[in-house]
This record gives structure tokens, C-alpha cells and sequence, in this order.
């Protein structure tokens, strides 16, 4: 495979950040729909997302950091 230039590793970089911030953008209006849809109490919500935030961490610790 061949070496990509600095120009091209520059566009690349670039359309993968792009893409990234779409997909968080989709990702927040999924969540967003589904919490208001669901009629859960807030407190609740915000409760099981600090869970998740607390396991992502986590094994992010666990990826980056204790290798």
C-alpha cells in the first residue's frame, strides 16, 4: 500500500473528523427523541447516562492507560 502525501493524510484527517461529528450529531437527536418519547422521569435518565459515562471511562482507562 502506498504512503499517503501529507495533503492527503491532512483530507483524510479531515473527513474523518467530519464524520465523526455527524454521527455524535445522529447519536444525540437518537437520544434525545428516545428520552422524550419514552417519558421516563429525568432524574432517572440522568442517572443510567452517568452509569454509562462511569463505564466508558473505565474502559477507556482500561484501553489507554493500564496497557
Amino acid at each position: 500500500m502506498k504512503k499517503l502525501t501529507e495533503k492527503q493524510r491532512l483530507e483524510l484527517e479531515a473527513r474523518y473528523d467530519e464524520y465523526i461529528h455527524n454521527q455524535c450529531g445522529i447519536l444525540h437527536n437518537q437520544i434525545y427523541a428516545w428520552v422524550s418519547e419514552s417519558k421516563v422521569p429525568l432524574i432517572q435518565v440522568m442517572l443510567v447516562l452517568e452509569l454509562l459515562l462511569e463505564e466508558c471511562k473505565r474502559e477507556c482507562y482500561k484501553k489507554y492507560l493500564e496497557e
